[in-house]
């Protein structure tokens, strides 16, 4: 490839932040005293190999924080920062990797089902929401079983509850999983697949709920090691390098487990991926916030459990908020 020669500029004081030059960089910004001239591919090239070059920032900021939990961490924060790329940009692109990845497989593992489906009697997915309702009408403390589903819109739901007493209406919950029922019908169809259409939207939204819970995450850290006296920013590179290793760990465990079909190797993948975060996660911590075992693996414990609560919690906002949107 033909590159353009380099042409410079005429000016004595740099055209990025006006600080007088001296060679060809500033001494202020570093930014190079030369006008770009260069193509579209040219510029693309150097993208790509600032990321996949064999000694660029990305490869060694990856080899420290897969051989050596917690050092780049650590050495992070310490001001030792010129060899690693930022927690952000590494953060922003293994998770857009990731999740390009895991949606492709969702996507894949459902064309699969859907092959192995084709001869097979499928079950309506209204019939199923219906049983839900059911249970959920069986919990209540209704006295009456009219649920109201045979009737054939929201109208004549409605006009049902209001005939009856209040003491046999149904409740609040109950009123609006009927309502629902009968716009996701109206709108999907009832010929169509509600339940997979349904987790299509939720699935989607996962990438939200680890961003949300990340700096939620350095919080915790904050609260559980608040006598190492870090700042939160601090424990938000700790979040950040952990969430990238935690993506990067989850995305060879569903590689592997997707290239290789077998139910027993699954189960395998998946409880040594899990093992393999929790151990990953003590030497970090233990590199970081340096303490003895017992105490650390104490605090891990409280950790994860309320990281893991903090993650149903979320997940249950969003599960209601995709229902709402459907």
């Amino acid at each position: 490839m033909a590159f353009q020669e380099k042409e410079y500029h005429r000016e004595e004081n740099c055209l990025n932040c006006g600080y007088p030059l001296i060679g060809k960089f500033c001494g202020n910004c570093g930014q190079k005293a030369f006008l770009h001239k260069d193509s579209f591919w040219h510029m693309a090239s150097h993208f790509i190999g600032d990321y996949f070059h064999y000694d660029s920032k990305f490869w060694i900021t990856l080899k420290t924080l897969f051989t050596k939990p917690g050092l780049a961490t650590l050495e992070y924060i310490q001001g030792k920062r010129a060899k690693y790329l930022t927690p952000i940009q590494l953060y922003v692109f293994v998770t857009t990797v990731f999740f390009l990845f895991f949606f492709s497989l969702h996507s894949s593992e459902k064309s699969n089902e859907l092959q192995l489906q084709v001869n097979h009697k499928n079950v309506d997915s209204v019939e199923s929401l219906k049983s839900l309702l059911d249970s959920v009408r069986q919990n209540s403390n209704q006295k009456n079983g009219n649920f109201g589903l045979n009737e054939h819109n929201i109208p004549s739901y409605d006009s049902v509850q209001h005939q009856l007493p209040d003491s046999l209406k149904d409740d609040f919950i109950t009123r609006f999983m009927v309502r629902k029922f009968y716009i996701i019908s109206d709108k999907y169809g009832t010929t169509g697949n509600i339940s997979e259409i349904f987790i299509e939207k939720f699935v989607h939204n996962i990438p939200k709920i680890f961003f949300i819970l990340l700096p939620f995450f350095a919080f915790l850290l904050l609260l559980i090691f608040r006598k190492q006296k870090y700042y939160y920013v601090d424990h938000i590179i700790f979040s950040l390098h952990f969430h990238v290793m935690l993506f990067m760990l989850l995305g060879i465990t569903a590689g592997l487990t997707y290239i290789i079909p077998y139910t027993l190797f699954h189960a395998l993948c998946n409880f040594l991926c899990f093992i393999g975060i929790g151990v990953y996660l003590f030497f970090s911590l233990k590199k970081v916030y340096p303490s003895g075992s017992v105490l650390l693996f104490f605090k891990q414990c409280i950790l994860t459990l309320s990281y893991f609560i903090a993650f149903f919690v979320v997940a249950s906002i969003y599960f209601i908020i995709t229902l709402c949107l459907m």
